[in-house]
């Protein structure tokens, strides 16, 4: 909240502000979905509120990217403020509310992931039993539920890999579309597996190694940037002018003028390329999931039908 409080430092609202965040006492977020996904968010404090909406909003886009989460909804909140209480109501899109529970990671109920089994070629639907394994082919009764199970873990893979794809074509925070990276890669190897063809399950360790390359390669260009930021130098040089005076008036003189020296042409040269060489070689990345994702996409519909891989 640095830049907010820069701005605050010389108006009336720098004794607002603090009071503000000295009383906060919790902040909350509901979202109800029916046709759309409208939320509502509050903010509570043991005091009344005194800072203005506009602020308030101004803090609350500051806190969330400092904490690396920017929805594009939250970029215009409006802050109705009642004693207390403030609140904001607006609508979330399917994408930003996917961002949202991204947030959560919840550990897998059995507690290993799909990812440990693909390392430990194990095949989900091969445990019979704590510490063994069968070879056993399932019965012709469970393909009904190999085939659910499998399904739904191909559309959710696929519907990550296209909300990162949409977030990362209009990124510029860096360091937020990392770690949305990261966090949709551990998501994606934490889906559950039950019944979950093992091809699925190594096809989707697969990307999500790939996608925690692509988080690594956004921190770097992130790093780059930001430390070419800080070599940025200015030369001013003033030069007060001369003038010479005759008993009949000025008869010479120069106007005093500055010249002012800097890197910064060199140095915004460095960052462009350094984006550019950053977009390049996630580009290779995701040439690799798209790949992957075409390979998947026809290995399965050729085993289990072309309504498989279908979208919704």
């Amino acid at each position: 909240i640095e830049q907010v409080w820069r701005e605050s430092a010389n108006t009336e609202q720098s004794a607002e502000l603090t009071d503000f965040l000295t009383s906060l006492e919790g902040v909350t977020l509901t979202a109800m979905s029916v046709t759309s996904t409208q939320a509502t968010l509050k903010i509570t404090t043991t005091r009344d509120i005194n800072i203005s909406a506009d602020w308030l909003g101004k803090l609350f886009r500051e806190i969330m990217t400092e904490r690396e989460l920017v929805l594009d909804e939250m970029s215009s909140l409006v802050f109705e403020i009642d004693g207390k209480t403030a609140t904001a109501k607006f609508t979330l899109s399917p994408v930003s509310l996917r961002h949202l529970l991204s947030l959560w990671l919840a550990p897998h109920p059995v507690g290993q992931s799909a990812e440990m089994l693909v390392t430990a070629g194990t095949s989900p639907q091969t445990r019979t039993g704590e510490g063994s394994t069968s070879s056993r082919v399932p019965e012709k009764s469970s393909v009904d539920l190999v085939y659910a199970a499998s399904q739904k873990n191909f559309r959710s893979v696929n519907q990550m890999l296209d909300d990162l794809a949409r977030a990362n074509r209009r990124a510029t925070n860096y360091v937020q579309t990392a770690t949305y990276h990261d966090r949709y890669a551990q998501k994606m190897v934490d889906l559950p597996y039950e019944n979950v063809d093992p091809d699925l399950l190594e096809s989707a360790a697969k990307i999500a190694s790939n996608l925690r390359a692509l988080a690594s390669s956004l921190r770097g260009v992130a790093m780059t940037v930001d430390t070419e930021e800080q070599t940025i130098t200015y030369q001013t040089q003033y030069d007060p002018g001369w003038g010479a005076v005759s008993p009949w008036g000025v008869v010479g003189g120069k106007m005093p003028s500055y010249q002012v020296q800097s890197n910064l042409a060199q140095v915004r040269t460095r960052q462009a390329q350094a984006i550019s060489e950053g977009a390049a070689e996630r580009e290779k990345i995701w040439n690799l999931i798209d790949q992957e994702r075409a390979r998947i996409k026809i290995e399965m519909a050729s085993r289990y039908g072309a309504e498989f891989v279908e979208s919704k």
